[in-house]
């Protein structure tokens, strides 16, 4: 059973007012009230909760002869009323449950009635409160109830989520509303605001709510900017930086990137676009120094390269490996934004710190038409790496024949040597790549000339028992009685390490001469 249990009582009678309280403008605006025309209890018990801070719910109007005034009912100027308020009954929790399985059910003439006992609208049942039953069902008038009850919107559920997370997370826009109007607070302590919530989900007038709401921009809470530019929503980048979000912040980057970087990464033409409008850093470096651009160009983002580029970019800053933003994109094979980087005026040969040239790194990854863009712009055919390898030397030690030929044809040094003065010929006849030895055999290649060790191609092919490499050699009149510095000729090698065929080959074109 109900216990009701007065807490304030006073009585108006037509210009007197007495009771037990003492405030003096409270007995004053209450008898005012009561002044005015008839009007229904439920509409002056909502206008009595401002002055003493209880909801309707807990209110009961009497007449003198004690008979209560319902809801519907008219109040008479001349009728003498006594207000009592009401505290809450032992909670029971079949009681919670009750609430919340009419919220559940969408019951909201049971919610009201249930509400009216009255019953305490922040009892938990199973961890979540009434409010919380509402957002998950989306009943806008039993929230309206609960709330009106004065439900707590700052209560959080047994998973730790307030009220207001819970609307955000399922969209509950105008619930949502409804508690920004309750003064439902954002929570310090919460991993990610729950402005950025809805900007991850792409919810764009639940972040204009909140924004409208200044308490709920608080510290950190501009992440949202972040998380709206990775996942692409530029209406909400739109809206958030008209709000002066940061774009330079990078609190969400393991790499310390800007948005501006994560746009161009994920090619979102239309907000980079924006951002550069709110004039977000074009040229400022992650952690490993790389810009915009760089980032752009390694992953293709042909477009966003383009806008970069109309904005001036810088087109040659390097990151921490010495690669310019054409390094990656040859790198990565993308020969499109090479070739818009190409046509935009980009070094051509500057090199990282490997002592690698972009054309070094498309003939490593035998990319042939970021070869032909690069040697067609005029990059050198012969600059080498730390390594002294040059492009031809680079692409002959992998076989790889189309670019090989392309560099001849480009006037390629065919007998530059590297640190220890492997020639081209020569690392091809150590490796057995027939084809690409003949090419260079065709332009003209050295085939005697020797490495550091003096050992000559057909000492290379011979020492590797490359039969028919060694054959192509002699054939082409390479000399067989050239030493290596340990005195060791191509007959020597072959039958020290027990290539007969080879040396029997040696030998047979010795008793031919």
């Amino acid at each position: 059973m109900v216990c009701e249990i007065p807490l304030v009582s006073f009585t108006a009678h037509g210009g007197r007012i007495s009771g037990d309280t003492t405030d003096s403008d409270y007995v004053s605006e209450f008898h005012q009230m009561t002044e005015q025309k008839s009007s229904p209890v439920r509409f002056l018990k909502r206008e009595l909760q401002a002055l003493c801070g209880t909801p309707r719910f807990r209110q009961r109007l009497l007449l003198e002869n004690g008979l209560p005034l319902e809801e519907d009912m008219a109040v008479e100027t001349s009728a003498d009323l006594q207000l009592i308020l009401l505290g809450f009954p032992a909670a029971q929790p079949r009681d919670a449950d009750e609430l919340v399985q009419a919220v559940y059910l969408d019951k909201v003439s049971k919610v009201e009635s249930i509400l009216y006992r009255p019953q305490d609208p922040n009892q938990l049942s199973h961890g979540r409160t009434p409010l919380m039953a509402a957002i998950s069902t989306g009943s806008m008038h039993a929230a309206a109830l609960l709330l009106e009850a004065m439900a707590d919107p700052d209560i959080k559920s047994s998973a730790g989520h307030s009220a207001l997370q819970l609307a955000c997370a399922e969209g509950q826009l105008e619930i949502a509303r409804l508690l920004i109007q309750a003064g439902a607070k954002e929570h310090q302590s919460s991993r990610s605001s729950i402005l950025s919530e809805a900007a991850v989900r792409g919810d764009l007038e639940m972040v204009r709510a909140l924004l409208e709401n200044q308490a709920y921009v608080r510290s950190g809470s501009f992440d949202a900017l972040q998380l709206a530019v990775e996942n692409g929503f530029a209406d909400i980048v739109e809206l958030l930086l008209a709000f002066q979000a940061d774009t330079e912040s990078t609190s969400l980057s393991a790499f310390r990137r800007t948005c501006l970087h994560s746009a161009a990464t994920r090619g979102f033409l239309d907000v980079a676009r924006l951002l550069l409008k709110a004039k977000a850093d074009k040229d400022r470096t992650d952690m490993n120094g790389n810009s915009a651009l760089a980032l752009a160009a390694g992953e293709g983002q042909a477009e966003v390269v383009s806008l970069l580029l109309k904005a001036a970019a810088a087109k040659d800053n390097t990151n921490v490996e010495g690669q310019t933003p054409l390094f990656r994109a040859c790198m990565q094979g993308q020969d499109d934004v090479a070739g818009m980087l190409l046509h935009a005026g980009a070094d051509r040969d500057k090199c990282d710190l490997a002592g690698d040239t972009p054309l070094i790194i498309a003939c490593k990854w035998n990319n042939m038409d970021i070869v032909r863009l690069l040697l067609a712009a005029g990059a050198s055919a012969d600059v080498p790496n730390r390594e002294c390898q040059t492009p031809l030397i680079v692409a002959s030690m992998r076989d790889h024949r189309c670019i090989s030929h392309l560099l001849l044809l480009s006037n390629a040094d065919t007998d530059s040597g590297d640190n220890d003065g492997l020639t081209p010929l020569i690392l091809a006849a150590e490796a057995g790549h027939m084809q690409i030895a003949q090419m260079l055999l065709q332009f003209k290649a050295d085939i005697n000339k020797a490495n550091h060790a003096k050992q000559s191609p057909l000492f290379a092919a011979s020492a590797g028992g490359c039969l028919e490499m060694c054959r192509l050699l002699l054939d082409s009149g390479a000399d067989q009685e050239m030493p290596d510095q340990r005195g060791r000729t191509p007959l020597a090698v072959a039958s020290e390490e027990g290539h007969r065929r080879v040396a029997r080959l040696l030998q047979d074109h010795v008793r031919e001469k």
